[in-house]
């Protein structure tokens, strides 16, 4: 009997610090069907928390430390690198691992190259979409995590429709352990410390709770460039006191577990990872209508959504949740049903897998 050829799948992304993209990519690397992949992890920049993760799950993982994103240098380590691991399919993810891949993968000739869209990313000056839309040819597919994703790439880049494939994000649905009754109404942010999760605008929804009189704290989990400023702006609001800031943890479940509310008032994003789990945990949650939030949250039903940048209608949120204690327990449980039906681990990888089968069968 012929032994079925195991396909190499290089994943590259661009950082090794760890947010939702990060973790999505271990998961995947280590959920693949191992009879049928073997998988190594590689970065552009510096190694950090995602080395650490890969090692812990058995995952090969190499850096080609790339000192800046426009380090040509480290584009020619990249190309030894992969000369070296000869992968069979290369899966690039976010934007500068997505360019830089497509082209070194078509040089080399590496038989199937695939990006991923992780983002709706309003970031983007004119000439990343010409880029982006260039160097697409180069790749076989391109799989973004949520539909607005693939709308961002049809209607701002130009990329055909059938180029781009939808898959979700997927967790493990977790077991809740029981936590300890509370007279604080704790409302938790789990994200990086960046422009785009809008947390300023957070804080100034939780400094109006404070001026009804409500006993409630705020803790932010993560870390960033503008930890400084949010503390300034958490100052300037009056609630310094009220406001944790836990920094980067490698375990965000004691928060998840001690949040009445969780909440993301994001300017952009994708499927957001973190949000994702906060509803497995079965906690209300507050997002903005932004990216994919929408394909994961139906307002009323299984969160609350409200417009980005606006602190009003945060607030507005956070009240009518604080007010109905029935409400939220409700929320949290159609949350958690939502995930564990439509946004599971296992639908995640299969459905990669079997991108990944599509483009080998002739192999």
């Amino acid at each position: 009997m012929t032994q079925e050829k195991k396909f190499h799948v290089v994943h590259l992304t661009t950082d090794s610090a760890i947010g939702g993209t990060e973790r999505m990519i271990a998961a995947t690397a280590g959920g693949l069907p191992s009879n049928r992949f073997r998988s190594t992890v590689v970065t552009l920049l510096n190694r950090g928390e995602l080395e650490h993760l890969c090692r812990q799950k058995g995952i090969l993982y190499q850096s080609v430390a790339m000192r800046s994103k426009t380090d040509l240098f480290a584009v020619f380590r990249l190309y030894k690198l992969l000369k070296k691991l000869q992968p069979d399919i290369l899966h690039t993810y976010l934007f500068h691992a997505n360019i830089i891949g497509r082209v070194v993968g078509r040089l080399m000739g590496i038989p199937v190259v695939i990006s991923g869209q992780r983002n709706v990313d309003i970031w983007r000056k004119w000439y990343h979409n010409i880029i982006d839309r260039m160097t697409s040819r180069f790749c076989d597919v391109i799989i973004s995590n949520s539909f607005a994703g693939k709308i961002f790439l049809q209607e701002k880049v130009g990329i055909p429709a059938d180029k781009i494939e939808v898959v979700h994000n997927g967790i493990i649905l977790p077991e809740i352990p029981k936590s300890a009754p509370s007279d604080t109404f704790t409302i938790v942010n789990i994200a990086s410390l960046t422009k785009k999760k809008g947390q300023e605008y957070l804080i100034t929804a939780f400094s109006r709770l404070r001026q009804h009189g409500i006993s409630a704290k705020l803790v932010i989990v993560g870390a960033g460039k503008r930890h400084s400023y949010l503390e300034e702006c958490a100052f300037s609001a009056g609630v310094k006191d009220s406001v944790l800031f836990a920094g980067f943890q490698k375990n965000v479940v004691p928060y998840l577990i001690e949040a009445d509310v969780f909440v993301l008032p994001s300017l952009w994003e994708g499927i957001p990872v973190a949000l994702m789990e906060a509803m497995s945990y079965a906690k209300p949650c507050v997002a903005t209508r932004v990216g994919g939030v929408p394909e994961l949250i139906t307002h009323g039903k299984d969160g609350l959504l409200v417009n980005p940048e606006n602190s009003v209608e945060l607030f507005d949120a956070l009240l009518h949740l604080f007010k109905n204690k029935t409400l939220r327990e409700q929320i949290g449980d159609t949350a958690r049903k939502r995930i564990e039906s439509e946004f599971s681990l296992n639908a995640m990888v299969d459905s990669i897998a079997e991108i990944y089968n599509r483009f080998t069968k002739d192999f």
